[in-house]
């Protein structure tokens, strides 16, 4: 049987309707993809040494097909990482306290953020 033979189905697809205005706009904004300022591109950051560590997701996945990607997924962020100017007194500091200030510098400095209109928290 060729694509050309194949019985024509009046099967249609799932749409919404009834949603309030609210929903409406979020959908709308979600399919917009690539248009959006933030569009859930990776991100990643280093302290810009040598020796430096991207956090490792393998316990976050269910999946056994992604496994295979982890290593390549983990030096995908490395190349692409964005270096943080460190506090000068950075390494000083112990390991909890560098790690917790790396990821306030981040997070509160560095990181894209978009409220949306009626949000009141980013990335909700």
């Amino acid at each position: 049987m060729t694509a050309a033979t194949l019985p024509q189905l009046d099967h249609h697809i799932k749409e919404p309707r009834g949603l309030s205005p609210r929903i409406q706009w979020l959908r709308d904004y979600y399919f917009m993809g690539t248009e959006r300022a933030w569009n859930n591109e990776f991100i990643a950051w280093s302290t810009g040494t040598a020796w430096d560590v991207q956090f490792n997701e393998m316990t976050f996945y269910i999946v056994p097909e992604t496994y295979a990607l982890m290593q390549t997924l983990r030096s995908s962020y490395r190349q692409a990482a964005r270096d943080i100017e460190l506090d000068k007194e950075f390494w000083a500091w112990s390991q909890v306290e560098r790690r917790a200030w790396f990821v306030k510098e981040v997070m509160v400095r560095h990181m894209p953020k978009e409220i949306l209109p009626g949000d009141l928290i980013a990335g909700g």
